[in-house]
Parts: C-alpha cells; structure tokens; sequence
C-alpha cells in the first residue's frame, strides 16, 4: 500500500512536469491597435527632402499576429498590419506635381500595410511580463485622391480625375523594434501597452492610371521615414 501510494505520488509529479512543460511551448496569438505617429521624410525628390507627415498627420494601425513559443521567453512568429491614415490634400497633390499648377484634391484618402517575421523575449514575472522584439518586413502605402485642375492648364492626368499612388519598400525594407508589458487578465491571456518603432524607405512606386506598373525611385530620390506607434496589446497563449 505505501509502495502503491508513493507510486501515485511520482506519477503525479511527472504528470505536473509534464503540463509544465508543454504549457511552457504553444502556438501564440495576438492584436494590437493603436496609433501611428509618421516621422522623418516620405522621399526627397530633386534633393529636396518631402516630410512624411506632409502626406499623413497619423495612422490608426491594427496588428494580427501568429507565432510560436519555443521556451516561456523566446518566441518567434508573422505579423500583419492594416492601418487607415490621416490624408493631406496638399501633400498628396504635391506628390503627383498638381500643386503647383494650381490643382485641388478631394476625396483624398491613404493607407499603410505592414507584414513580416518578428521575433520576441519575455521577461517572464508573477503577474506581469516585460518583452522587447525585432521584425523584419514590408511596408506599401497608398495614397490616393481625385485631382481637380483649373480650366485651361496642360495637366499631367486629365481634369477631376482619380488618381492613385503606391509607394513601397523592399521585400524586406521595413525594420522594426518594439516592447511593452503583458499583465496576465486570465490563464494564457494577457493585455498592455506596446510600443513599435519602424525604420523604411520607399524604393519603388505605382501609379495609376499613369501607367500601372511598379517603377523603381531613384535612390538619391529616396529617404528614411519611421512611425512611432503606441497603443495597446492582446496576447492568447494556447
């Protein structure tokens, strides 16, 4: 009996070292949404640096991501983001040269995806874990609006009409560093804040309807820009 007892005992324990480990390893989710500050400079035509908040005062990004956890700390995994951004009319008519033929633009929106590997270590804490990670990716933006030149001038797209504008970088021309802190709510689910800093140039762009196709920029053309984004963070660990 005390044999059979301390049997039961052992077996226990392995069962318990056992959840342990595999709740240590699993597939994890997560959301974000926040808010996008645009900093440095969206490309510098002729020499001439063109600030990327001439384009966008802000952006209102949504993150999903997937992943795995290898330990407790160390996970790696895909990121995607969709973000609605704050258009400028002058900027944007300015990107396409309407500006200084005296054009107007309306109906002006703009929008920014981001998507690619990241990888993330966590403090593990009771109750709280601190995190810092890296990404790795692609960023394309567009931009678009409908263009509304005066009577009589010699237009590069006809009179009122739509154009579109999609900047983008290299497959993998978009690097990001980021943190925050996850405050467990219920087992395997927590929230907190996070901060993301992108870096990215665009290198090449489409126009339509001007022709369609992707055209490389210049490089001497070409120039940094980040987004500094604050917001808050929902992580499911199965």
């Amino acid at each position: 009996m005390r044999t059979l007892a301390i049997a039961l005992a052992f077996g226990g324990l392995l069962y318990s070292m056992d959840a342990r480990a595999d709740a240590s390893s699993g597939l994890t989710l997560g959301a974000r949404l926040g808010y996008g500050i645009p900093m440095g400079d969206g490309g510098k035509p002729g020499g001439q640096s063109i600030a990327l908040s001439k384009y966008t005062t802000g952006s209102i990004p949504l993150v999903v991501e997937a992943g795995y956890r290898f330990t407790p700390e160390i996970s790696a995994g895909a990121y995607f983001q969709y973000a609605y951004a704050m258009a400028s009319n002058s900027g944007i008519c300015d990107t396409i040269g309407g500006g200084a033929l005296g054009a107007t633009c309306t109906s002006t929106s703009a929008s920014v995806m981001r998507y690619g590997i990241q990888g993330a270590y966590r403090f593990v804490m009771p109750g709280m874990t601190p995190w810092v990670g890296i990404g790795l990716g692609t960023e394309t933006a567009k931009l678009e609006t409908t263009v509304n030149f005066p009577a009589g001038v010699v237009a590069p797209v006809p009179v009122s009409q739509k154009v579109t504008v999609k900047p983008s970088t290299d497959v993998v021309g978009d690097f990001n560093i980021q943190g925050g802190i996850d405050w467990s709510v219920a087992p395997g689910m927590s929230v907190g804040p996070f901060v993301t800093l992108t870096f990215a140039k665009y290198t090449k762009a489409t126009t339509s309807p001007s022709n369609g196709t992707s055209d490389s920029i210049p490089s001497s053309d070409q120039a940094w820009h980040e987004w500094l984004i604050l917001g808050v963070k929902g992580t499911f660990d199965l």
